[in-house]
């Protein structure tokens, strides 16, 4: 019996593997992204959009401000994109970078006066929240992402 597992053995492995004749070619593996996401200063080849959704019960006004960059006559510049939400309201934003480490941008909500900013990731929704205060005025602050 032994020797009929030998000889079964022996007979597998001198078979020709399948396809060596013609061999199919492997598919190529998937390119590497562009940059690696929590480069400082990274900027990417596709816009990478979210939403920004103020559930605050006013008005809220804001930006979103980039990683600086230097333009063509040497200039240090940021890219900022203002927003206004009404209560409810949501928009879309997309960016291209330069992003902070962690593809984040900066958020700042303001009135005349800055009332609140934090560094967001854009991996989801950025949700503002607010409620009045009993002796008046407001808070204001976001859920940013990590």
């Amino acid at each position: 019996m032994k020797a009929f597992r030998l000889l079964a053995i022996l007979v597998l492995l001198s078979l020709p593997a399948h396809g060596q004749d013609n061999p199919v070619p492997l598919p190529q593996p998937p390119a590497p992204p562009p940059m690696v996401p929590n480069s400082e200063g990274e900027v990417v080849d596709k816009p990478i959009c979210f939403n920004v959704i103020n559930k605050a019960p006013y008005t809220v006004v804001g930006v979103f401000s980039t990683n600086i960059y230097k333009t063509k006559e040497g200039i240090e510049a940021k890219h900022r994109a203002n927003f206004r939400l009404e209560t409810g309201q949501q928009t879309n934003f997309c960016s291209l970078g330069p992003f902070f480490a962690g593809r984040k941008l900066d958020l700042t909500l303001r009135s005349l006066i800055p009332l609140f900013s934090c560094r967001t990731a854009i991996t989801g929704d950025i949700i503002i929240y607010g409620r009045r205060k009993d002796e008046g005025g407001t808070d204001t602050w976001a859920a940013c992402l990590k």
